[in-house]
């Protein structure tokens, strides 16, 4: 795919003149051996991350880049991740080539996937780590705001009034990556759960079925407004809904991170 935008930490040196891709999606840099953290952006298309690693070896290296088409957004990088990597300031000896895919995606060799490091959040993002179905994302509250609204009521116990939250189904935000609902919610899957987690390490834990309207009657959303304002500062900017739960325990706020998870 031509035109993607490679950005790498830590970033190469000497600079290169250009980190896009040619019109035959490919890009070749020298980099030194070590551990970095790859991202590949364009616009109208999920951001792609991953964690590489350059080997000290004669032989070019090539790292597999797929992106996959947005249907109601542009996903932004978790760029937090990149604070895990290490630095590597030994003379550069290896080259790095991503060769251009058919369907928009490059075709790599040389090194198994590996996800996006993700113990790192940004409380004004919210991480969606999916493994092994697709590579971490970020949504910012733009990219929340751009998509299929769900709005519902609540009523707040500790206040004694009716809330009302808008934000995106959590379905809605894992289905364009992969994650098995609707149809594809049977067999193993229905031991898939879902982690929800604050900024402050307040967690929360769902089954993926509680997701889908075909298992229960109520909405699971991330919601960005409250009473049609921007979620307050305590709560936000992203908090988790759910609708059906007669206590608001696994209402998580200042919600940073949603992870897909096996009891398997």
């Amino acid at each position: 795919m031509q035109g993607a935008q490679i950005q790498l930490t830590p970033a190469p040196y000497p600079a290169p003149k250009s980190l896009e891709t040619d019109e035959k999606g490919a890009l070749s840099l020298d980099l030194v051996p070590g551990t970095y953290r790859l991202a590949a952006i364009r616009p109208g298309y999920f951001d792609f991350v991953k964690e590489i690693v350059v080997k000290n070896s004669s032989e070019p290296q090539k790292f597999e880049i797929h992106l996959n088409q947005a249907p109601n957004a542009h996903l932004s990088v978790h760029g937090s991740a990149a604070n895990q990597l290490p630095s590597n300031d030994s003379p550069p000896k290896d080259s790095q080539q991503m060769d251009p895919p058919p369907n928009d995606s490059a075709q790599t060799r040389s090194l198994p996937h590996h996800s996006a490091p993700n113990g790192s959040t940004s409380k004004n993002s919210l991480r969606i780590s999916a493994a092994p179905y697709h590579d971490d994302v970020s949504y910012s509250r733009a990219d929340l705001q751009s998509m299929p609204r769900t709005t519902i009521k609540i009523h707040n116990a500790h206040t004694n009034a009716d809330e009302t939250y808008s934000g995106v189904r959590l379905a809605d935000l894992l289905a364009p990556l992969g994650v098995p609902l609707g149809k594809d919610l049977r067999g193993p899957a229905l031991s898939l759960s879902i982690l929800a987690t604050g900024a402050d390490h307040y967690q929360a834990v769902l089954a993926l079925a509680e997701l889908d309207p075909a298992f229960q009657p109520g909405e699971v959303i991330v919601a960005d407004t409250l009473n049609s304002h921007p979620l307050p500062a305590a709560s936000g900017p992203f908090r988790l809904i759910v609708s059906e739960d007669k206590r608001p325990a696994r209402s998580v706020r200042n919600l940073v991170s949603i992870e897909l998870k096996s009891i398997n």
